[in-house]
């Protein structure tokens, strides 16, 4: 029965609750290849990290920019392959931990850490050393949690800021833009994403980068006044749940 089989699988019912989300657009290699030969064939693509243009701070995104993956869902996996899925339901139940932001900042602090060296894009690692070194502030602006950010900073070594979700507050979509524009005081700034869920920040930004094409995606974006561009990102080889 479907009940005793959710019973037994909770991670099944975590990850359909915090995985439908308007086009998560995780990469693939297929897909990758795909967006930039039509990038390339179209001329639309910046070549390099060199083209691209900051106009005030950079924000940048974690999951699936930053980072060629999902940091939620891996955590998840990593948790069901040490059979502590149980465990972490029970610890959902315990700590009343209903909403998306609570779910996400519990497993941030149950997962063990994760190494994502393998899944670090290295054109954004370029960007940011540059923009650093010109004076420009960069901050990761994440939907991750506050516990999964700050250790996979400790292990990079990359000394940035950050804004990340908390037990109250889910850091996507207009949260996210609202909190990038209050720390600007609604000056410009600039974005680099990759999912439906960055649209309010895109229409935010005075400028905005995407690491992989998506038609629908610039569409949506194109009703604000941002210039949005494609970029072409360079990802270690990385291993995908």
């Amino acid at each position: 029965m479907p009940t005793i089989y959710l019973f037994q699988k909770p991670f099944l019912l975590l990850f359909l609750l915090t995985t439908f989300e308007d086009d998560l657009n995780l990469w693939s290699r297929t897909s990758a290849k795909a967006a930039v030969k039509r990038l390339w064939d179209t001329g639309a693509m910046a070549e390099t990290y060199n083209d691209v243009v900051v106009e005030g701070f950079l924000a940048i995104d974690f999951d699936g920019t930053l980072i060629a993956c999902n940091s939620f869902h891996r955590e998840l996996f990593a948790l069901i392959a040490e059979k502590r899925s149980i465990e972490m339901l029970k610890d959902l139940v315990r700590t009343r931990s209903f909403t998306k932001a609570k779910i996400k900042a519990r497993v941030g602090e149950l997962a063990p850490a994760l190494d994502y060296d393998k899944c670090i894009n290295q054109t954004l690692l370029e960007i940011i050393w540059r923009e650093k070194s010109r004076g420009t502030y960069v901050v990761i602006a994440t939907g991750a949690s506050h516990a999964t950010i700050t250790r996979f900073l400790a292990k990079s070594a990359l000394e940035l800021p950050f804004v990340s979700s908390s037990t109250t507050l889910n850091l996507t979509r207009h949260n996210k833009a609202q909190v990038l524009q209050s720390m600007t005081q609604h000056r410009a700034f600039t974005y680099i994403g990759d999912s439906m869920a960055d649209v309010p920040v895109f229409r935010a930004a005075s400028r905005g980068y995407l690491v992989k094409f998506n038609e629908k995606l610039i569409r949506q974006i194109s009703k604000s006044n941002s210039e949005i561009e494609p970029l072409q990102m360079a990802y270690s080889t990385c291993e995908h749940l």
